[in-house]
């Protein structure tokens, strides 16, 4: 289970992603759900080659995953920015 829980939070985005097209929130807000699903899908990606290296594997997926979080963070910070001055 740990393995899939990337592929997991990725289906959740595409599925809020497809509620907000027919509930006809703003193109914004579901790109940025997009581009969340496809990065959740890579680190679940990323992670199952990475692991299978051992420790020199782990120490170079803990840097994916932190160098990925804060690029989240800042997409989400420029999508409030966005909306906020539109």
């Amino acid at each position: 289970m740990k393995h899939y829980i990337w592929f997991i939070l990725s289906g959740i985005w595409i599925v809020a992603s497809i509620t907000n097209y027919y509930t006809g929130q703003s193109n914004t807000i579901i790109l940025f759900n997009l581009l969340s699903a496809a990065l959740l899908a890579a680190l679940g990606v990323i992670q199952s080659r990475y692991e299978r290296n051992g420790d020199a594997g782990k120490r170079i997926w803990k840097r994916v995953y932190i160098i990925s979080l804060i690029a989240v963070l800042l997409f989400e910070i420029a999508v409030l920015v966005f909306l906020i001055v539109t």
